[in-house]
């Protein structure tokens, strides 16, 4: 009796504890943050977040080529801890892909939605030509360039290129030229060599190894060969017009020597400049320039000795010290370094910018540096009475005469009558630029100084007067120094006292500055 009693008693222990466990059973619990995963095209990972009190299982039942699970299974974390479930795709250059994984935990087995979208493949761009085919010229950095997009970031395959067309002698067609893309968008830059024979249209034909490539075509030219600019240092932009006067004035306080804004417009100026860039390094105590002004009215045109007339028709700066980089935008001009002239609200200090050489020309006394007398001005006013124009030229060296030929020259104001004395062929001698030509292209007519035979571009400048107008010159060139774009005049109003702030920048960064591709 007492052992039945005692069986018994086990008996319902077991059933208790049997149906305690089945109760946990029942209690275990499993979720996940989502059952559809998104991707796009390129090769990356999500995470899906799971909550279980349950050890875990997971795997990939459909797309098991593109899809992983670096962590595939593990133990639950209760319902306060997340645990993440990486997913990882491959890329995808095909069309629009699905697969599945499935996750098993607490009794339950869960399915979870891949999809990937396509890129279809890396899409080419239109090609273009880098540089300039010249006839007779070596084709050193010529290249092809080829932009893409929807690129994986990790392809590789070779290119090659046939040449023909009327102008294709001389120029080497490209075999098996490899590529490496490294990210999923940008160029790809493919050289060319060779040296062209004769003028004319080429076609460059495109191949590739990659298989979706279905080639394309370029259309380019073999052409004469392309002016280059000869000097180092070129003219880029000019203030010949800074508001209020260039001429020494008093007042009833101190003067502006430490620019502030407020108080009386006493000041010393002079306060025209230009603007130069340099296309090499200089060091100018090494090798030194000069910048040479012209001042010309209708009845009182060159002199003889042309660039090198001095007195009150020319005026000399020397360029002795310093130095400048290629690429970098410096200054020649008054002393007093302002950016847009003076008013009784202040000056626009710009003495930080790089000076190469100021002369207070202004001052009675004060003469150029070799030649050039005291003035109020060294440039007309672009509005002078439709009767005027200036002249700027920069020499390579200090000695300029009558027969020194500029590396750069520009001409600006509204008339240019008295331009080049005919009768005796008195002018200014001009040099090879985007502007002018010492011999005429199309006759190969002899024309060495401005105003003769085709050398008459001149640059116009506003209508306004004393309003500050910074004539931005906006030439490019490529780092071989060929003009890609020949300068133009863009005028920049900068207005002293007005509501907006001018500062350096405006006259070195935005539209119409010159540029220099290195």
């Amino acid at each position: 009796m007492k052992n039945n009693r005692f069986r018994n008693m086990m008996l319902c222990a077991a059933v208790i504890f049997l149906s305690a466990c089945s109760d946990k059973d029942n209690n275990n619990f499993v979720s996940v943050s989502t059952e559809k995963m998104t991707f796009n095209y390129l090769a990356s990972s999500q995470a899906v977040k799971l909550l279980t009190d349950d050890a875990w299982s997971a795997g990939v039942i459909e797309g098991s080529d593109w899809i992983s699970l670096p962590v595939a299974s593990g133990e639950g974390k209760g319902s306060e801890k997340d645990i993440l479930l990486q997913v990882y795709v491959t890329g995808n250059v095909g069309e629009l892909r699905s697969g599945k994984i499935a996750l098993h935990a607490a009794g339950k087995d869960i399915e979870i939605a891949v999809e990937q979208e396509g890129s279809g493949g890396i899409a080419f761009q239109t090609p273009t030509l880098n540089g300039f085919l010249e006839e007779g010229i070596i084709l050193d950095d010529v290249s092809l360039k080829i932009p893409y997009k929807q690129a994986l970031g990790n392809e590789t395959f070779s290119l090659s290129v046939a040449v023909s067309g009327a102008g294709a002698a001389g120029i080497d067609p490209v075999q098996n030229f490899p590529v490496s893309i490294s990210g999923i968008s940008g160029n790809i830059s493919v050289p060319l060599s060779g040296t062209p024979q004769q003028t004319g249209n080429v076609v460059f034909s495109i191949q590739a190894t990659y298989p979706l490539y279905t080639g394309q075509t370029l259309n380019a030219s073999v052409v004469p060969e392309v002016p280059r600019f000869a000097g180092a240092i070129l003219i880029s932009g000019i203030l010949p017009d800074p508001r209020g006067t260039n001429a020494p004035a008093t007042g009833a306080s101190a003067t502006f020597s430490n620019p502030t804004m407020g108080g009386a417009s006493v000041h010393a100026g002079p306060y025209e400049y230009i603007q130069l860039m340099a296309l090499e390094d200089i060091d100018f105590s090494v090798t030194p320039y000069a910048v040479v002004f012209c001042r010309n009215f209708t009845t009182d045109g060159p002199r003889e000795t042309g660039w090198a007339a001095g007195g009150t028709k020319t005026y000399k700066f020397n360029l002795t010290q310093g130095q400048v980089t290629a690429g970098e935008f410096f200054y020649v001009g008054g002393t007093a370094k302002s950016l847009n002239g003076y008013n009784t609200c202040g000056i626009v200090d710009i003495s930080h910018a790089k000076w190469i050489r100021a002369i207070s020309y202004n001052n009675p006394g004060v003469t150029g540096d070799g030649f050039g007398a005291q003035c109020t001005a060294m440039m007309q006013n672009f509005t002078t009475a439709n009767r005027s124009f200036t002249g700027i030229a920069i020499f390579k060296g200090t000695g300029v005469t009558r027969t020194t030929v500029p590396i750069d020259a520009i001409f600006f104001g509204n008339n240019t009558t008295a331009g080049y004395n005919e009768l005796n062929d008195w002018g200014y001698l001009i040099p090879q630029n985007d502007l002018y030509h010492p011999v005429d292209p199309e006759t190969g007519a002899e024309q060495k100084m401005f105003m003769k035979g085709t050398n008459t571009r001149f640059f116009f400048g506003p209508t306004g007067t004393d309003i500050s107008d910074f004539g931005m010159l906006g030439g490019t060139l490529n780092k071989k120094k060929q003009w890609l774009q020949p300068r133009i005049l863009t005028s920049k109003v900068m207005t002293p006292c007005q509501s907006i702030s001018y500062s350096l920048l405006d006259i070195e960064s935005g539209p119409g500055i010159t540029q220099f591709i290195k």
